[in-house]
């Protein structure tokens, strides 16, 4: 990934797009870094392939402009190259993608991971200002994706040109991506590092797209210089970290990641001070090899979802247990 703060090559500057009367993309700004790698990220339909398509000059916008790199147009540099250069490039590119000797066969000749590392070739040997992926490995079994999701990675960083890469896919977002844009319904719901959209999401819908999450409902009671107090509807008290921007009667939403809580046997438990626990319990489970997901009631038609290492023992189904999290993980929003 890259690093240190670089001028931006791509600025979106109020661009918005519209198909007729549906608002495709509503009007944005968002920059792109030199020599980074950008997720546009979010469900079908939700506009980020016509934001790519836009960047590639492929869709005109209704209002805004996109700067690339000074409006300098990019991929066309090498159109007039001769033969013998072209050659050079090409058996570069596929050294690149650790592919050589590939370039006489044909495409049903080759793997699907054989065909998308020659379709990054393709995609280099230009050597582009901004490289623009969509949803390029959506194709593939989850082992192959892994290994392509890791071929890209390294590729982008070796080269250091600033790629767009557009998914639905959060795995994908979180380990590639140097910056975030979460996208819904044409409209830009969070920019950040993959740490902030995950730890610090900015509304109800960013925390449930992006991974496993509880939602709390609530009210502030009492803000601290460390801490924010919550009740919750079952009227129990909880604690999150003060990060400013809450007061006294403030309706709120907790978000817990499913993977902070920790569990343990309900008579085996001993409460650590300042931490939040809840008891309950295990309604239902799904093992998943190394962790298992636990869907834990907690009474007066609550319950939690956890997601555990499998590190010392399997809970069984009705058996009960006690769940804690540190007020370090237990984000709010205001409520929607």
């Amino acid at each position: 990934m890259a690093t240190g703060k670089k001028q931006p090559i791509v600025q979106f500057k109020g661009i918005l797009k519209r198909f007729g009367k549906v608002v495709a993309v509503e009007k944005m700004d968002f920059d792109i870094e030199e020599g980074s790698l950008v997720t546009l990220l979010g469900p079908s339909g939700c506009g980020k392939t016509t934001l790519l398509r836009m960047v590639a000059g492929l869709e005109e916008p209704t209002e805004g402009d996109i700067f690339i790199n000074d409006n300098v147009a990019f991929g066309l540099k090498y159109r007039d190259v001769p033969k013998e250069a072209i050659r050079e490039k090409v058996m570069g590119a596929l050294e690149m993608v650790r592919l050589p000797g590939v370039e006489n066969r044909m495409p049903s000749q080759l793997s699907g991971g054989q065909q998308q590392r020659i379709a990054m070739a393709r995609a280099i040997v230009i050597e582009p200002d901004v490289l623009l992926m969509d949803e390029p490995l959506s194709a593939l079994d989850e082992n192959l994706r892994e290994e392509m999701r890791r071929e890209v990675d390294n590729l982008q960083q070796m080269l250091g040109v600033t790629t767009i890469f557009v998914t639905h896919d959060q795995r994908e977002a979180l380990s590639m991506s140097d910056k975030i844009l979460v996208m819904k319904d044409g409209q830009k719901q969070q920019e950040g590092s993959p740490e902030a959209v995950y730890n610090e999401p900015a509304n109800h819908f960013v925390a449930d797209f992006l991974g496993h999450s509880n939602f709390i409902q609530g009210e502030v009671v009492d803000v601290d210089d460390h801490h924010v107090n919550v009740k919750i509807e079952t009227g129990d008290l909880l604690f999150a970290e003060n990060k400013g921007g809450f007061s006294k009667g403030d309706p709120v939403e907790m978000i817990v990641r499913a993977q902070r809580f920790d569990a343990f046997p309900k008579d085996e438990f001993k409460p650590v001070e300042g931490m939040n626990y809840f008891e309950g319990r295990i309604k239902d489970r799904s093992y998943m090899g190394g962790e298992v997901s636990y869907f834990i009631e907690l009474g007066a038609d609550r319950e939690i979802h956890i997601i555990s290492m499998m590190r010392t023992r399997l809970y069984n189904i009705g058996e009960a247990v006690s769940v804690q999290v540190s007020p370090h993980h237990c984000h709010l929003i205001p409520m929607e």
